[in-house]
């Protein structure tokens, strides 16, 4: 037989061609269904043990007639919580046409409620390059700047706190490159991982 129902705790098994071995199982007791395992500790649990094969979770659009910027292919994240704005998708990843046949990348959106819906947070397109605020990456990685220079690239510690910036200042009025050292920290120079100048928090270089 190739399916099994257990009228006691109402699990179901579905077996292999051989019948030996249950392949898709439901876990009626903790409402679980694992494929591969008769013990799955998710929701959907995919468990698969082949030399130098990788387990793989595959999501197919069928559509012959892709067009250029379409998304293909999209996970989202859906929240049931009634507070705020109420339920709805807060979070996407999106595979998305670039050049429909050839050419497709990644889309990651975020929900925040004092904006409209989902918005778009970081892309990566078809040729590695990753944007951060732009749809249109140019560089292998872009930050584009909001109307402050606290946008852009910040290093912290581990403990939060922000030690150094790279931005553009007052953007879209002065432009000006921004590099320089946060908190009362010295700014260092290096090269061949040696310091070659100094500017210290008070200004002396």
């Amino acid at each position: 037989s190739r399916l099994a129902v257990d009228n006691a705790t109402g699990d179901i098994s579905f077996y292999e061609d051989t019948g030996s071995t249950a392949k898709f199982f439901w876990d009626a007791s903790t409402e679980r269904l694992g494929i591969g395992t008769t013990s799955p500790a998710k929701k959907l649990h995919i468990s698969s043990g082949v030399n130098d094969t990788p387990t793989t979770f595959r999501i197919e659009n069928t559509d012959s007639t892709i067009e250029t910027n379409q998304e293909v292919n999209t996970i989202e994240f859906y929240s049931n919580d009634s507070s705020g704005s109420g339920t709805g998708v807060s979070g996407k990843i999106a595979q998305y046409a670039f050049n429909p046949g050839n050419q497709y990348g990644l889309l990651f959106s975020t929900y925040n409620v004092t904006e409209s819906g989902l918005q778009e947070r970081m892309r990566i397109d078809a040729t590695g390059k990753v944007g951060i605020g732009t749809d249109s990456p140019a560089k292998r990685l872009q930050i584009e700047s909001g109307s402050t220079d606290n946008d852009g690239l910040f290093l912290s510690h581990s403990d939060g706190t922000i030690y150094a910036k790279l931005a553009v200042k007052n953007p879209g009025v002065d432009n000006n490159t921004l590099l320089g050292a946060v908190s009362n920290n010295d700014l260092e120079i290096v090269t061949g991982d040696t310091e070659k100048m100094r500017v210290q928090s008070n200004g002396n270089v």
